[in-house]
C-alpha cells in the first residue's frame, strides 16, 4: 500500500505555496475523511442536500462515496473542504503561523504525542509547507497507529469472552447446588412430618397407658378386696405388655430423632456449600465487571485512534473526537510504573505517552526500591503498581514511600495494557 500511495501522490505538487484543497491531496482523501470525521459527522453530511445520499446507506458506503467525490473539484468536494475547515478552525489558524516544513512536522508530532490527532491531521495535510515526502511519512504514522489499536482491542475482547465463559460455568454449578439443596430440604420436611406423627402417636400411647394404669389400679383394689389372685396376674401381664409397647415406641422415636439430626447436618452442610459458591460467583462477577470496565476504557481509547486507510476495511469509519481526546489527556504528568512484564515496558511507555504523559519505569525489586525509588518518586506525579508482577513486600514498600512522598498511588489488578489504560483514565480525571 505504501508504494501505491507514493504512486498516487507522485502526480500531486503538495508544496504549492497555498493551502491545499481536499481534492488536491490525491490518495489521502480516505485517510483524511476517516481520521477527521466521526461516524456521527459523516451521517450528518449524508443528510445534506449537496451530497444527495440515500438515507439507507451504511457508514462504510457513505465513507466510500465521500472519498470518491472528494477526489475531484466539485460542489460536493468544496462543501466537504468547508466543513473540515469550520470544524478545526482553531488548530488551522495555529498551524497557519508556521512557515517551514521542519517547524510544521515538529508541531504535528507534539499534537500526535498528546493524542490530539484529528484536527492536527487536517491542518498539516492542507498546509502549504508540507511536501510529498512529509505527507507520506505522516500518513504512514496514522496507518500504523490503526494496526496497534486493532491488536489491543482484540486482546481485551478475548479476555472479556473468557471471563464470561467462566462465569457461566460457576452459575451452572450454583444451580446444581440449589437443586441438591431443594432435595435435601424436601427430605428434611418429610422426616419432620414423620417425627411429628411419631410424637403424636407416642402421646396417644401414653394416654392409653395412663388410662390402663388407672384401670389396673382400680382392678388391683378390687382383686385385693376380692382376694382373686388370677385377676391380679392377668392385669399385671397386660401392664407388662403395654410397658413393652411403650419401650418400643421410645426406641422408634430415638431412631427418628437420630435420622432428623443427620438430615439437619446434611442440610446445614449443603447451605454452607451453596453460600461458598455464591461468594465465589460474586467474586467472579466482580472480576468480570472490572474486565468490562477495563475493556470499555480501552475501547474508548481505541475508538479515538481508529483511522482509515485506502482499503475497503470498515475500520476506516472510526475517528477521533477532539472533545473526547481532551478528557483523556494527562497534561504532561509523569507516571512511574513499578514492576510489570519487562518485554511489555515499551508498550507501557507508548500507551502513557499517547495519553499525554511522561513514562518512568522501575523493576520493583525490594532491596533496590529502598535506595533508588526515592529518586524516581521525586520526579513522578503518580505511581502505578500491578499486583500480579510485583511481590507483596515490594507493593508494601512502594505504597509506604508514596504515602511518605505524598504521591498518587494506584494498585492495578494486572500488568496488562487494559488495566494500564483504565488506571491512566482514572489519573487523567
Amino acid at each position: 500500500m505504501s508504494n501505491k500511495i507514493k504512486r498516487i501522490m507522485a502526480g500531486t505538487n503538495l508544496n504549492s505555496g497555498r493551502r491545499r484543497k481536499i481534492w488536491d491531496a490525491r490518495g489521502l482523501q480516505c485517510s483524511i475523511i476517516g481520521t477527521c470525521l466521526s461516524r456521527t459527522d459523516i451521517r450528518k453530511l449524508a443528510s445534506k442536500r449537496v451530497f444527495g445520499l440515500r438515507p439507507d446507506l451504511d457508514d462504510h458506503e457513505i465513507h466510500s462515496i465521500l472519498v470518491n467525490r472528494a477526489g475531484t473539484k466539485s460542489d460536493e468536494s468544496r462543501a466537504l473542504h468547508r466543513i473540515l475547515d469550520n470544524k478545526y478552525k482553531t488548530i488551522i489558524t495555529k498551524f497557519a503561523k508556521i512557515k517551514t516544513e521542519k517547524e510544521l512536522i515538529k508541531q504535528w508530532e507534539e499534537y500526535l504525542e498528546a493524542g490530539n490527532i484529528a484536527g492536527a491531521y487536517w491542518a498539516v495535510m492542507s498546509h502549504p509547507a508540507l511536501t510529498n515526502e512529509g505527507a507520506f511519512d505522516i500518513h504512514g504514522e496514522i496507518h500504523m497507529i490503526a494496526h496497534d489499536s486493532t491488536a489491543l482491542y482484540q486482546k481485551a475482547k478475548k479476555q472479556l469472552n473468557d471471563s464470561l465463559t467462566r462465569a457461566a460455568g460457576i452459575e451452572k454449578q450454583l444451580e446444581e447446588e440449589r437443586t441438591l439443596n431443594r432435595d435435601a430440604q424436601k427430605n428434611l420436611e418429610e422426616t419432620a412430618k414423620k417425627l411429628e406423627a411419631a410424637h403424636a402417636e407416642q402421646e396417644q400411647q401414653n394416654e392409653t397407658i395412663r388410662l390402663l394404669q388407672d384401670r389396673a389400679a382400680e382392678l388391683e383394689k378390687r382383686v385385693f378386696h376380692a382376694e382373686t389372685g388370677r385377676a391380679v396376674q392377668e392385669i399385671k401381664e397386660k401392664n407388662d405388655l403395654l410397658e413393652k409397647e411403650n419401650d418400643d415406641l421410645k426406641i422408634q422415636l430415638a431412631q427418628l430423632t437420630s435420622q432428623f439430626e443427620t438430615l439437619q447436618k446434611m442440610y446445614d452442610l449443603s447451605s454452607q456449600t451453596a453460600e461458598e459458591i455464591r461468594e465465589q460467583n460474586s467474586t467472579l462477577l466482580e472480576h468480570n465487571q472490572q474486565l468490562s470496565q477495563e475493556l470499555n476504557s480501552l475501547e474508548d481509547f481505541l475508538s479515538t485512534r481508529m483511522v482509515f486507510d485506502d482499503t475497503d476495511s470498515p475500520d476506516c469509519t472510526n475517528c477521533v473526537n477532539e472533545e473526547e481526546c481532551c478528557k483523556r489527556h494527562l497534561e504532561g504528568k509523569t507516571v512511574l510504573y513499578v514492576g510489570g512484564q519487562y518485554k511489555m515496558v515499551p508498550r507501557y511507555k507508548q500507551l502513557v505517552e499517547q495519553y499525554g504523559g511522561v513514562f518512568l519505569h522501575h523493576d520493583g525489586g525490594v532491596e533496590v526500591s529502598r535506595h533508588v525509588l526515592p529518586r524516581f518518586l521525586s520526579r513522578a506525579d503518580a505511581v502505578l503498581c500491578p499486583v500480579d508482577c510485583v511481590s507483596h513486600d515490594a507493593c508494601k514498600c512502594v505504597k509506604k514511600m508514596c504515602k511518605q512522598f505524598q504521591k498518587e498511588y494506584v494498585m492495578m489488578r494486572s500488568s496488562g495494557l487494559s488495566s494500564l489504560a483504565k488506571s491512566l483514565q482514572e489519573i487523567a480525571q
